[in-house]
């Protein structure tokens, strides 16, 4: 339904962060909208290439090394057999799902 201009209330919201908008008789949020986003969020020039690079590492930290270290290559590869046959499951039960779609829709024709 339309706003009544009486049915408007001013709230002050003096925190940070994301608001839901939402109405008595709807529960269901209308809007979100930011408070007090810092100015910076909002800056849009070119970061200047030497501070990226100061951020970028060539070589993984120890603790990523540690944990590659972990791995034996044994294990490492029985992880990815499990993922190929998900990959596949997956791609049969898309199939089958887009079959029965397809054959629901035939039967309401």
């Amino acid at each position: 339904g339309a706003l009544v201009e009486d049915s408007l209330t001013a709230v002050r919201l003096g925190e940070l962060g994301v608001y839901r908008l939402r109405s008595a008789a709807d529960p269901e949020p209308r809007a979100f909208f930011a408070v007090n986003v810092p100015a910076e969020e909002s800056d849009l020039t070119p970061a200047r290439l030497d501070e990226v690079m100061l951020n970028v590492r060539s070589e993984p930290d120890s603790a990523a090394r540690e944990t590659l270290a972990a791995v034996a290559p044994a294990e490492a590869e029985a992880r990815q057999r499990i993922w190929w046959f998900t990959l596949i499951g997956l791609t049969v039960l898309l199939g089958a799902e887009a079959w029965y779609a397809n054959r629901l829709s035939m039967r309401r024709t």
